[in-house]
């Protein structure tokens, strides 16, 4: 069975994306094809490999539909232990961990075409309570990053539903690309501005996002508006890595190996769209800090417009490099640690 890949044209609404077919009470089938990220080889056919941010969100949305109502996911940690392909259905077989009063545990096993597994997590959901104390970090986008944004906001910017890397990470592979990222609309800056007289620790990525099409009320469907943000949580992730530690011409593997995502507020902050149905906007604030062992690490914070923050995300990646020579390598270390200018 093979499913349609998102439209280079129209845009996929996010509902849609994250759209479930029941095949029994644990048991649920993907119906839209995935976003393209790149190629893979598949019992020697060349296939389309499937966005890893699909998979994290939608093995949420499938938990989702065991656990009772009232409960929000605030916690989840994921492995992708294979490549998943674009075109084809993911089957997700939940299990349940643990149900409790206050906190629901799940665990999601996903497969296809009755392959071994590709993607696996552990997901807690929980009750909404009242909080005695509100703690964190007073952040204001705006003015953090005033010399790129100049007082605007999401809605003053350009947005796009384009894969900022995507060419670059094909290397020039046409077949399977396509302009349209299905489920999000992104407000992508410049973030060259900032960065380039900053060393890679100080270094940021910055983009805005909200879900494309209309949601329920996060009141009636409040993990559906949470997954947005897990599937947004994978958006650049591991590019920014190389781009922060200027390795673009030097990796030849990159991919996502785990990721956990916190969210730090109920079903009210994380919901994509307002009381009168307009689109609510989150700010991803990314970097790194990590490279070593064959991987390298990505931070990043989700901040609401009112500047709440809202989630934490963490991811572990493969990245593998390649150097023309020692020489070469000898640059890049001494660029990275400090030493010496581009």
């Amino acid at each position: 069975m093979k499913l349609a890949l998102p439209h280079p044209k129209i845009i996929r609404p996010f509902a849609l994306q994250m759209n479930l077919e029941r095949i029994d009470k644990s048991t649920f089938r993907s119906t839209a094809g995935a976003f393209p990220w790149g190629v893979g080889l598949c019992d020697g056919e060349i296939r389309p490999q499937a966005y890893g941010g699909q998979t994290y969100a939608q093995a949420v949305w499938a938990a989702a539909q065991t656990v009772e109502a009232g409960f929000l996911v605030h916690s989840v940690t994921g492995f992708w232990t294979g490549p998943g392909w674009a075109d084809t259905p993911f089957v997700y077989t939940v299990r349940t961990i643990r149900d409790g009063k206050g906190y629901c545990t799940r665990a999601v096993d996903v497969t296809q075409e009755g392959r071994e597994t590709c993607y696996t997590c552990t997901c807690s959901f929980k009750q909404p309570e009242e909080s005695l104390l509100e703690f964190q970090e007073r952040v204001d986008i705006k003015e953090k990053y005033e010399v790129i944004l100049q007082g605007k906001g999401p809605r003053d910017l350009p947005s796009t539903t384009e894969f900022e890397d995507l060419s670059a990470f094909l290397g020039g592979s046409k077949a399977v690309v396509t302009p349209s990222f299905p489920g999000l609309q992104i407000s992508l800056i410049p973030m060259h501005i900032y960065n380039d007289d900053r060393p890679p620790l100080d270094r940021r990525h910055v983009f805005f996002y909200s879900a494309v099409g209309a949601l329920p009320s996060a009141d009636s469907e409040p993990n559906l508006h949470a997954c947005a943000h897990l599937y947004a949580s994978d958006r650049e992730s591991l590019f920014v890595v190389a781009r922060h530690l200027m390795l673009t011409e030097n990796w030849k593997s990159l991919k996502s190996l785990s990721q956990t995502v916190m969210f730090h507020m109920g079903a009210e902050a994380l919901s994509m769209c307002d009381e009168r149905g307009k689109d609510n906007w989150f700010c991803q604030e990314g970097w790194t800090d990590r490279v070593s062992d064959g991987r390298c690490l990505y931070h990043t914070r989700i901040w609401d417009e009112n500047g709440r923050h809202v989630a934490t995300t963490i991811q572990d990646g493969l990245m593998k490099l390649t150097f023309d020579s020692e020489d070469e390598l000898k640059k890049v270390k001494d660029v990275i640690h400090g030493k010496a200018k581009l």
